[in-house]
């Protein structure tokens, strides 16, 4: 053998390859005193060698077994071994009706035939539309054999006639026949000879399309196959054309109408939080912009005058001895920071010296909200939210 060949068989039995010559005869020596001559390594080249010889061993054990009837199966099995037993009465009558005498004695016997391999010498053989098959089955309590033949209908597949040489044959369903129809369904099953039953394979009806389907309000729904009506029952209107946009003069004029009736009667509506005021976009002149401010000293000097009102003393509002009810203690005092705010006041003005921040802001705006305006959050809670 020349060097390469060397090589390649201590490389197959996953040795060293390096050395001379000498070396490389010298080491093939050795392995095989060692007993590695078998021994070949199953990732020598990727592992392409074994998966060669896993492919042979796949294939069919022998030239038998290539004329199985397409339609044999277990069941045809389970009927010949089982079901059609002829029971014979204690008058003589046949009754094939009778299932009482069923048993899987016969069926659990050959299974454990087949597992410890007792299933031996098979034959085949096909002529006038009949498969035959001939077997030698171990016994299980002596060294002896027991020969088993077996009669199969190439065009249903059904079992039409079976013997043994056995004792308990006089039926022909002994557990030795049962071994070998056994051993033929495992071959058909492992070799994909037996069909699949309906049952047994994947649903491919039913299904239906994979589409996404984002879920949404119906109103929103469309369908390919609908024509849609020109006007969707949700958005008509049955007012006149000229009276079914509002503008926003009346959208405000109808807000300070609720908030008038909200002062006069005491009774909150929800409609004034979701009804907002909408103002056009609009400049202010130089001109008007003084006129505005003098207008609003001149009210706030009113206001002082009306109700002696000092900056620094302390003083008594008239027509204030009925505040409940008085329109003029409410007008007067609703702007005004009173004892029981002082404290909240007091912490908010410290809080506002330092540069703002969104939670000081936030608690300012509440507290100007529901202390001057007299707006609590649950006043602004819609049904919706």
């Amino acid at each position: 053998m020349d060097v390469s060949s060397l090589k390649r068989w201590l490389e197959c039995r996953g040795l060293k390859t390096g050395g001379n010559k000498s070396d490389l005869v010298q080491r093939c020596k050795d392995a095989v005193k060692a007993g590695k001559l078998e021994e070949i390594d199953i990732t020598i080249d990727g592992g392409k060698w074994c998966d060669l010889k896993a492919a042979k061993t796949k294939k069919d054990p022998s030239p038998l077994y290539r004329q199985i009837p397409e339609n044999f199966n277990y069941g045809h099995i389970y009927h010949y071994l089982l079901e059609s037993v002829v029971m014979v009465s204690e008058n003589g009558k046949t009754e094939d009706t009778d299932l009482s005498h069923l048993t899987s004695k016969p069926l659990t016997k050959g299974q454990q035939y087949v597992k410890s391999g007792s299933v031996s010498e098979i034959m085949d053989n096909e002529r006038n539309h009949h498969y035959f098959i001939k077997a030698k089955v171990a016994a299980s309590m002596r060294n002896e054999e027991r020969i088993v033949q077996v009669t199969l209908s190439c065009l249903s597949g059904a079992v039409r006639d079976t013997s043994c040489t056995c004792p308990g044959s006089a039926l022909g369903s002994c557990n030795h026949v049962a071994a070998v129809l056994l051993t033929l369904d495992k071959h058909c099953k492992e070799f994909e000879h037996d069909l699949i039953a309906c049952t047994s394979k994947q649903c491919e009806w039913g299904k239906g399309q994979k589409n996404q389907k984002n879920p949404g309000q119906i109103t929103d729904a469309s369908y390919t196959s609908y024509k849609p009506k020109l006007l969707k029952l949700t958005e008509f209107d049955p007012r006149p054309t000229d009276l079914r946009k509002a503008s926003d003069v009346n959208m405000n004029s109808f807000s300070n109408n609720l908030k008038y009736d909200y002062v006069s009667t005491g009774k909150t509506s929800m409609w004034h939080t979701l009804i907002k005021y909408t103002y056009a976009d609009y400049e202010i002149s130089p001109e008007r912009r003084g006129i505005l401010k003098s207008q609003a000293w001149d009210f706030f000097t009113n206001i002082k005058q009306e109700c002696c009102l000092s900056e620094k003393d302390v003083f008594m509002i008239p027509k204030t001895e009925s505040q409940s009810e008085s329109i003029e203690w409410k007008a007067s005092r609703w702007f005004r920071i009173t004892a029981s705010t002082a404290k909240k006041a007091n912490t908010l003005g410290n809080l506002l010296k330092s540069p703002p921040t969104d939670a000081s802001l936030r608690k300012f705006q509440a507290y100007i909200s529901s202390t001057v305006w007299n707006l609590s959050s649950f006043m602004y809670t819609s049904p919706d939210m």
